[in-house]
């Protein structure tokens, strides 16, 4: 049996475990609030974080509009937007884990000696806008999903019951390469005009924050996948993504299906 990797009816392989959550996107620098810093300082540092934080996210939902824009509606979408929404969804994951941390050091600053009441009202205050960026930024990632699933509304072709590899990321180096390429090679020798689906499969996770983690490294792998099958000779046009969430997953999952085309059909 192999390991992450599985062509379907054989075995099912491993592959890279998720990344720790990042503690700060660009923006949060080596001045960020630390515990030695007095209540003063640390609520200027922390303010600051949070209003470089809300600017980041005001320009990450201009850069999902553009995404979307350029999607417009084409049943597959360009290599460049797909590379354009995974940078985009690796970001936003990055962003959630630098709200989850602004949400700790907010708390910790609670217990520090001598916080005035007005210190505790400052804070509360930027408690509530670091949870209103926490939200922004998972609103953001489910739009940018429901993006990518209008971008290939046109794509009528029925998804198989069964897909031809499942690519099992729970282990570090899946060499998943030879099998998905003997896998491909046999279905274009049965289906030469077949069109191929690749679907990210996310495990649920106990937090907003770890959930969104968990899409971002679905779709890293799901691009890496794709960018394996363009280097194999497949034209990008003939690969469509999705993502969807499994509390059966144990780790990020990557499922490749064939679609047969009319042509095929027809000869058939």
């Amino acid at each position: 049996m192999l390991g992450g990797c599985a062509v379907i009816s054989e075995a099912v392989w491993p592959t890279a475990p998720a990344e720790p959550a990042a503690r700060g996107a660009a923006g949060a620098d080596d001045r960020s609030p630390t515990a030695a810093a007095p209540v003063g300082e640390r609520l200027g540092l922390l303010r600051r974080d949070v209003d470089a934080l809300q600017a980041r996210l005001a320009d990450h939902d201009e850069s999902l509009r553009r995404i979307r824009a350029g999607a417009g509606g084409d049943a597959e979408p360009h290599a460049d937007t797909v590379a354009a929404r995974n940078g985009l969804a690796d970001t936003l994951a990055a962003e959630a884990g630098t709200a989850t941390y602004l949400l700790a050091v907010a708390g910790a600053t609670y217990l520090l000696p001598g916080a005035a009441e007005t210190d505790h009202r400052q804070l509360a205050a930027l408690e509530i806008r670091v949870r209103q960026a926490q939200a922004q930024a998972d609103r953001l990632l489910g739009q940018l999903g429901r993006a990518a699933v209008t971008a290939r509304r046109d794509d009528r072709s029925p998804r198989p019951s069964r897909p031809l590899v499942v690519i099992r990321f729970d282990s570090a180096g899946v060499a998943y390469q030879e099998p998905l390429y003997t896998a491909m090679s046999k279905a274009l020798e049965r289906y030469p005009a077949a069109r191929f689906g690749l679907v990210a499969v996310t495990p649920g996770g106990r937090s907003s924050a770890e959930m969104a983690l968990n899409q971002a490294t679905s779709r890293r792998h799901a691009e890496a996948v794709l960018r394996s099958m363009t280097e194999m000779g497949l034209p990008p046009g003939r690969v469509s993504l999705s993502a969807t969430t499994s509390l059966n997953a144990r780790s990020s999952e990557i499922h490749v299906y064939v679609h047969r085309t009319s042509s095929d059909r027809a000869s058939r």
